[in-house]
Formats: C-alpha cells, structure tokens, sequence
C-alpha cells in the first residue's frame, strides 16, 4: 500500500520530498504527489512514513486506502473533526457553533 497527499491540505512546503528515501514524491501541476508505483511507506528503512512525520499540516500525507483520512476532506475539514462543538446561546433556529 501506498501513502497519498491530500492536496486541500498541502501547503507545497516540499519538506516530505526531501524526506521521501524512495524519491516517490515529485512536484506536479502546483502540488506535490506520491507515485504509488514508488512508495513503500519506509518499510525497510524508518519505522513510520517519514512524509507524514515530517509533514508540517496534519492529515495531509495519509495511507492511499483513506483508512486514517476516510471522514477528513481538505483542510477545514481536518480542523473541523478536531474541534468540540461548543453550545453558544444563539437565535432561535441557529444550531450550535464550532470553536
């Protein structure tokens, strides 16, 4: 299995490409994309995917299946799933708002 870039969330700072042991990260079309053909997620070399350990944005390089980004899409999404709802007096009709 391969690792993917969620573009949403990709601030193209490159650090994963330079981090990347299999040169499987490339810059393409004003992203930076994993060739799956390339990516062994570091297996043989480092414990853990070093593009997602170096990557600044959290749930940006993630597992191509989507197994640990499957409700996450882009970069408020992320944000959003991470945050608590807060129940704030509001108008009537008006749901509760997000931190």
């Amino acid at each position: 299995m391969a690792y993917k870039i969620v573009v949403e969330n990709c601030t193209v700072c490159s650090a994963c490409e330079l981090e990347c042991p299999n040169a499987a990260i490339s810059f393409e079309t004003d992203t930076l994309v994993i060739a799956p053909e390339l990516c062994t997620e570091c297996k043989g070399t480092y414990d853990t995917p070093q593009c997602a350990q170096i990557c600044p944005v959290p749930y940006t390089c993630i597992p191509a299946c989507g197994r640990a980004g499957r409700a996450i899409a882009g970069r408020q999404g992320w944000r959003a799933a991470r945050l608590p709802v807060l129940q704030v007096p509001r108008a009537p009709g008006q749901g509760p708002v997000r931190a």
